[in-house]
């Protein structure tokens, strides 16, 4: 080596080793079958150093380190490829450059290259028929590497819908067509087998003689084709389209009648099916439920068949088709029971629809300014707009702050309905929710429901004057003159 450059070599080494990193790399070459496991040892600290620590990295997708420390790795090849894949350690080391400690770090990267265990397919064509199954074997040229790579095997089909294969290397047709069959033996590159299925036309066809549907629904039908394995592409054909269609072998009613269903196949068979379409089903609703409204409500009446007819009353009879034909939404100024049905030449009578509508006149004649906050004593009414009595759900008239039910008695007296708090309210906000039917008039008309919300503030404004309580109730007297009592007043 010149004087010139052993200098140089000394500087560079120097410098790094001044920063305590030592660049160094070398090759090592390993051949692997997939599966076996190979030791690979850190390399030694140079400079009778010591090694500290290493940490090895794979670079490909096929090898794989089982366990690993500062010693070494243990590595193996987990599926065939072609080339060289790597395995890359980085460790660091200590040593003495006279009586100075030092630290260093070096990197070596081994390369490995895969053996190929050959082998090949029991076949690399099939042809075969629909339904037909066959069976393709592995054979190994060198079958004492395969006792891992059995393990991970894979069969695969490019076109499931034209051949099956399982993990097993069983092939099932399924349809005309071809496929490949893909078999990887993990040890060796893949391996192909072509598969043809060939389609068998039939020699006969046949449907049944005889089947039935009923108006807007279908039934279907299904040839059987002779030989059991033949396939062919079958039209469909209606002699009568008014009464009924087909599609794929799907007839649909449309009107009561009869009609012959042909299926001919593409080689020129054919079969035909006499289908007898009945009557079908038919149903009816309204728009709006059993309730109070006020004068002036609409129903509209709806069937699910838009060529049915329908017939309603409103006195309770059941009705027919002698009764009022339905053309146009009801309109309801007085109380009544709908009853309604659906029918026509093409369709059984529906069953009767029935909902009770009671109308009415009575209005709420004044309501809670929500924005004014009440005082705990407040007592919650609603005017109507007219005398009223107790009906039958009074018994549902509620008060609530949030969730809570707040307990309490309903009073009905000229015309207003209150809701009388066994205890003051806490602050807070609060519902008082009436339903329909809650009072009735003279006249038999029954409220519509009605929701009031009003807050109540921690003041009592107009502060009590003079109070007497007594063991179940109490009375204030207030600075405005008013009385004010809860509890048990009754006595």
């Amino acid at each position: 080596m010149s004087k010139m450059k052993r200098n140089k070599f000394l500087f560079t080494f120097l410098f790094f080793a001044i920063l305590g990193v030592l660049p160094y790399t070398a090759k090592a070459q390993y051949s692997l079958y997939v599966g076996e496991s190979q030791f690979i040892a850190t390399p030694d600290a140079p400079y009778g150093g010591w090694l500290e620590n290493a940490n090895w990295t794979v670079n490909g997708q096929n090898l794989r380190i089982s366990e690993q420390s500062f010693a070494g790795a243990v590595v193996y090849p987990s599926h065939y490829f072609e080339g060289s894949e790597s395995v890359t350690v980085t460790y660091t080391f200590g040593y003495y450059s006279g009586t100075t400690p030092r630290a260093g770090q070096l990197q070596r990267t081994f390369y490995i290259t895969c053996i190929k265990v050959t082998g090949n397919l029991s076949e690399t064509q099939l042809s075969m028929t629909i339904g037909q199954k066959k069976r393709l074997t592995y054979y190994p040229d060198d079958s004492g590497y395969t006792t891992y790579t059995n393990k991970y095997v894979t069969w695969k089909s490019s076109n499931e819908k034209v051949a099956e294969v399982d993990n097993k290397g069983n092939v099932t047709a399924i349809a005309p067509g071809r496929a490949t069959i893909t078999f990887d033996p993990v040890g060796g590159p893949l391996l192909y087998c072509e598969v043809t299925v060939e389609r068998i036309p039939p020699t006969g066809i046949s449907l049944p003689t005889a089947s039935s549907t009923k108006v807007a629904e279908s039934v279907t039908l299904t040839p059987t084709l002779t030989p059991s394995n033949a396939t062919a592409t079958i039209t469909w054909k209606s002699s009568d389209e008014d009464v009924a269609t087909v599609s794929g072998g799907k007839v649909t009613g449309k009107n009561v009648g009869e009609t012959t269903i042909t299926a001919t196949t593409d080689n020129g068979l054919s079969a035909t099916c006499r289908v007898t379409v009945g009557k079908g089903s038919v149903t009816i609703s309204a728009d709006t439920e059993s309730g109070v409204y006020v004068s002036g409500k609409t129903i509209v009446l709806k069937s699910n068949r838009s060529d049915a007819d329908i017939y309603y009353t409103l006195d309770g009879l059941t009705p027919s088709t002698l009764s009022t034909r339905y053309t146009e939404p009801i309109v309801l100024t007085q109380s009544a029971t709908l009853k309604a049905i659906a029918t026509g030449s093409n369709y059984e009578t529906s069953s009767v629809l029935t909902r009770e509508y009671q109308i009415t006149t009575l209005s709420v004649s004044s309501n809670l300014d929500e924005s004014v906050e009440q005082t705990p004593f407040f007592i919650p009414a609603v005017a109507f707009s007219r005398a009223v009595n107790k009906s039958v759900g009074v018994g549902d008239v509620k008060l609530m702050r949030g969730t809570a039910v707040i307990d309490g008695q309903q009073i009905v007296q000229d015309g207003v309905l209150y809701f009388v708090p066994d205890h003051p309210m806490d602050a807070g906000a609060y519902t008082l929710t009436v339903p329909e039917n809650a009072v009735i008039d003279a006249n038999g008309e029954p409220n519509l429901a009605v929701q009031m919300i009003f807050k109540v503030g921690q003041g009592f404004g107009a502060m009590p004057k003079q109070v007497s309580a007594g063991g179940v109730h109490s009375l204030i007297v207030k600075t405005d003159g008013t009385l004010w009592a809860w509890g048990n007043n009754h006595s």
